[in-house]
């Protein structure tokens, strides 16, 4: 167990085991699309098919090339066990190095065929594409009730790695999950410059890195930085418990979906449960981070998700800091768009909307990446309107020297897209 209250009850702890062991409303259609965290201390006697990078590949590629070969290998060793090749890590390059990439990340129990679509919107803009496949996905849920969150992680700043190496600057973006992971490694990321070491080390054991990367954009949709089912916080204090008696939310439900799962592990959900726990804990670094490196936000929510607690993505977005670059998308409640409706056209009726607004948002002016030195720099007049700057053609310099000017700043978008 990773984290457990001194003060929590024995009593309150065993009746939320409870609580998660029972299937709860519409458990027969197996809405849960993300997944929560524990450690897992009990797994069932069932063989895990958990690719990893194979041996030899913990040092980040050094050119496009070399990060080109080292994913198709990544590729491979995610063959055997897949479901459907649908389900594989993918990679959209226009041959050649280009001024952006970014990494794609999905949600819990579901394979990157659910990124696809954002993915072409994103390299039809220039971006080289990288889209991954986490640990325990794409192949049969008994993989899930193996998998750790540090694995996750590793395969995430994998990712990371293999992308700085085909763009000058790297984005990522991530549905539920997913974006609760690429927030994770935003932190560490910037984390890792503020430690000087002589070579930056990766968070993540097993890969080493040259230097921390410099993030541009982020995308969320749906992002698990809550979990609305309120359960899962105490099944997930005595996860093994849970898993003995019930390794699955849904029980033994056949599989019929041929990307992502029908029932879900108890061990997975509570591994995003950590996950967001950490996330929560690390809320300020990420939001310095954001402010100190002008790094871009993009959000889509919808208030009819019942998967994640859409009142913390909005709070999220109006906790970035000011200057910031952000665009959010709120659906209302009454349009009815679920969970994992928001990344699939066939399921977001707004979605040529959404195309549009991302498009839009990356061809915006950039502001230029000023960093954390600016804080402890006498020259600094005002941070903020440094950040505002928006390559009108005035020198750093003479903004520097010059005496500061309200600047107004656009509202955030949140509603219905028009």
């Amino acid at each position: 167990m990773k984290r457990i209250s001194a003060s929590a009850s024995q009593a309150l702890i065993f009746a939320g085991a409870a609580l998660l062991l029972s299937p709860g409303p519409g458990a027969a259609s197996a809405q849960v699309i993300l997944g929560v965290p524990a450690r897992p201390a009990f797994s069932p006697q069932i063989p895990a098919i958990i690719s990893r990078p194979a041996s030899g590949d913990n040092l980040a590629p050094r050119d496009y090339a070399q990060a080109v070969e080292r994913f198709a290998r990544y590729v491979a060793g995610k063959k055997p066990g897949i479901k459907n090749p649908d389900n594989l890590p993918f990679l959209l390059t226009h041959g050649r190095k280009t001024q952006r990439a970014i990494l794609m990340v999905h949600g819990l129990a579901d394979s990157p065929y659910y990124m696809r679509a954002l993915a072409n919107v994103f390299h039809e803009s220039g971006y080289n594409v990288i889209g991954i496949l986490l640990p325990g996905h794409g192949t049969r849920p008994e993989d899930l009730l193996h998998v750790d969150l540090e694995e996750w992680q590793r395969e995430v700043e994998f990712g990371l790695a293999v992308a700085q190496e085909l763009g000058d600057v790297v984005s990522m973006s991530g549905f539920s999950t997913g974006g609760a992971l690429i927030l994770d490694a935003l932190a560490k990321n910037y984390a890792s410059r503020l430690r000087l070491h002589s070579a930056f080390e990766s968070p993540i054991p097993g890969l080493v890195r040259n230097s921390p990367r410099d993030i541009e954009d982020i995308f969320l949709f749906s992002p698990a930085l809550k979990i609305a089912d309120k359960r899962v916080k105490w099944g997930c204090q005595i996860p093994w418990l849970v898993t003995i008696f019930r390794p699955y939310r849904e029980g033994d439900v056949p599989e019929t979906k041929p990307f992502n799962y029908n029932k879900m592990a108890i061990n997975a959900v509570c591994q995003l449960y950590d996950l967001t726990v950490d996330v929560s804990r690390g809320r300020e670094n990420i939001l310095s981070s954001i402010g100190d490196h002008n790094i871009g936000v993009f959000t889509v929510q919808s208030e009819a998700d019942g998967t994640v607690r859409a009142d913390a993505v909005v709070e999220f977005m109006k906790d970035l800091p000011p200057g910031a670059a952000k665009n959010f998308i709120l659906y209302p409640k009454d349009e009815g768009i679920r969970h994992a409706d928001v990344t699939r056209p066939e399921t977001n009726p707004f979605y040529a909307e959404l195309q549009k607004k991302i498009r839009e948002f990356v061809a915006r002016k950039r502001q230029p990446a000023l960093g954390p030195r600016l804080q402890s720099d006498p020259q600094s007049r005002s941070l903020d309107y440094l950040r505002s700057w928006d390559e009108s053609g005035t020198s750093l310099d003479s903004i520097l020297n010059s005496k500061p000017k309200p600047v107004a700043l656009p509202p955030i978008p949140i509603g219905k897209p028009n």
